[in-house]
């Protein structure tokens, strides 16, 4: 908070605790300077900030940590925090950045070979970067889902990866190289419960205490997917209303599969508890190498399958909203089998509007350039309101300075207006 640099010192820092490692289940950390804590009154009075109080009268603690933080602390949270920043310190952040880079060198060398596999975002060797990869699998002129990659990852090979558009929405509508028409369209789709179609990315993270083997595993196991993974379309069925993949085998199971903590009875916890038996794993690499040929054997044998019995299409998505597919579908697996006598070749274009080339064109960060926020619009209706009120019932002969024209506004004339309004030659004309 306090470099060499004036310039560049921190008022506060504040992060997540749970994004260490041991550290889910902590709190969140505030660090502010002592010279901003001037308040004698704290911003969230509680339990815990006061020092004495009567019927007329209190006063607060005059320690701010304590003043500022009303109710009782998590304090196993704040313990487990500790000890995640106690392991960090004593690995050292110079060991853990080496051992990221190392895996992030190893990861982009190795799934930028794959011609099936989109890493997104500017995966250069002059660019650092954590070692967490944001990536979509191509097929023909689309895409297999995201959920779907997800979920055969973690049926197939025991691999958890996370489907979506993550936190960063824009961002990722940068990413994807979505237009603004398409930004739009989609939003609607979704909001018509045609979650099917919002765009996104598997993402999955390699921590730099992952070993080398496990690190290859997972590469593998990409790998595979990228390649034939789509051998497992027929497999699956997909929700267009949640965007939800799984197996057929879970067909009699209605959508969606959760399962609620009030369901259980705690005199049943010692049933549940006694007839869970997991066999171990003595062998690790050949539990893994059993996997990748299990995997071999299985795709082959389903898309053959498949392509042999009466297949049933399952769910498709709104005509009106067919021009908003990025995505294959199961039955264009089997159509690809069967006429080309496997995967089809990646195609030139891409269809749908998930154009992830696009990212690298700089127009993509001026898509909304003239189009005012909703905050704007909301200044400016509110203007609107008042102007037509103070016409309406402003006495008669009299004019408002006030009424001035409605028209939209962009936010540059909604800043240059609010400079104006500002500016004391302003305030004196109007006086």
């Amino acid at each position: 908070m306090n470099p060499t640099d004036p310039l560049a010192y921190k008022d506060a820092v504040f992060f997540s605790g749970h994004k260490f490692v041991g550290g889910p289940g902590s709190p969140g950390v505030l660090v502010v300077k002592k010279s901003l804590m001037s308040n004698e009154v704290p911003t969230m009075p509680g339990g815990g900030t006061v020092l004495f109080v009567t019927e007329k009268a209190h006063s607060y603690l005059s320690n701010t940590i304590e003043r500022e933080e009303g109710g009782t602390p998590d304090i196993l949270g704040s313990i487990r925090l500790g000890l995640a920043f106690q392991l960090k310190q004593q690995i050292g952040p110079e060991r853990i950045m080496g051992l990221e880079r190392q895996h992030v060198e190893h990861v982009r060398k190795s799934l930028g070979r794959n011609k099936n596999i989109i890493l997104l975002g500017r995966q250069s060797s002059d660019v650092d970067q954590l070692p967490i990869f944001s990536m979509m699998v191509r097929f023909g002129d689309r895409f297999l889902h995201h959920n779907f990659v997800c979920a055969l990852l973690n049926d197939t090979f025991g691999i958890q990866a996370r489907g979506g558009c993550q936190c960063a929405g824009p961002f990722g509508s940068r990413l994807l190289g979505l237009s603004r028409e398409h930004i739009v369209d989609l939003g609607h789709a979704v909001v018509a419960k045609h979650e099917i179609l919002k765009p996104g990315v598997t993402r999955m993270s390699f921590p730099y205490f992952a070993e080398e083997e496990e690190v290859d595993y997972v590469l593998q196991a990409v790998h595979f997917v990228a390649n034939h993974g789509w051998k497992f379309l027929p497999q699956y069925d997909f929700n267009c209303r949640t965007g939800v993949w799984r197996h057929i085998s879970r067909a009699e199971v209605a959508f969606p599969d959760k399962k609620f903590l009030s369901a259980m009875q705690m005199d049943e916890a010692e049933a549940v508890r006694s007839s869970t038996v997991v066999e171990p794993i003595h062998d690790m690499a050949a539990h893994r190498r059993q996997n990748l040929e299990q995997a071999a054997k299985l795709a082959d044998r389903s898309i053959q399958e498949a392509a042999a019995s009466k297949f049933h299409p399952g769910e498709r998505v709104a005509d009106s909203y067919e021009g908003l597919r990025w995505f294959a579908y199961p039955s264009e697996a089997i159509d690809a089998f069967e006429e080309l006598d496997g995967k089809p070749a990646l195609s030139d274009e891409i269809s749908g509007p998930c154009q992830p080339q696009r990212y690298f064109d700089p127009a993509i960060n001026h898509v909304w350039d003239g189009v005012p926020t909703l905050a704007t619009m909301k200044r400016h209706w509110m203007k609107m309101a008042a102007r037509m009120f103070i016409a309406r019932y402003c006495l008669p002969g009299q004019s408002s300075p006030l009424l001035m024209d409605m028209t939209p506004v962009t936010d540059s004339e909604d800043e240059s207006s609010s400079e104006s309004e500002d500016s004391p030659q302003q305030h004196h004309k109007h006086a």
